[in-house]
């Protein structure tokens, strides 16, 4: 069976989104090496957050270079974990919380100048 273009180049994508998480594997690790050697010393939860946010770039390296390889292969989960792979930056988008449209969000309110809580 014939790949056609479109899984192609979504294939492409996710490879180049692995390669992009592993500039955030590296600029996180960085920070983290700069951070524990420089003569500042901070909380343990600066190094906790770092470390957490470098595993979390790993995962995200993994991911989509699996994703990349099955698309490429023609195999059925690879389909799947790609549509997994795709949702979910919609959920965990930053400004989600901020929309009007996000159930229970936060939304900044010009009238009064302060946050305030929508209800659903």
């Amino acid at each position: 069976m014939k790949r056609s273009d479109g899984i192609t180049v979504l294939s492409v994508y996710h490879f180049l989104v692995a390669a992009l998480s592993v500039l955030g594997v590296c600029a996180s690790l960085g920070s983290l090496l700069i951070l524990m050697l420089s003569r500042d010393r901070y909380g343990p939860d600066v190094y906790i957050v770092l470390g957490l946010v470098a595993v979390l770039f790993f995962i995200a390296v993994i991911a989509n270079a699996v994703a990349g390889w099955a698309l490429f292969k023609m195999l059925e989960w690879g389909r799947w974990l790609s549509i997994a792979l795709g949702v979910h930056p919609f959920y965990s988008s930053p400004w989600a919380p901020l929309s009007a449209e996000w159930p229970s969000g936060i939304c900044y309110s010009p009238q009064s100048g302060i946050a305030s809580w929508l209800s659903a």
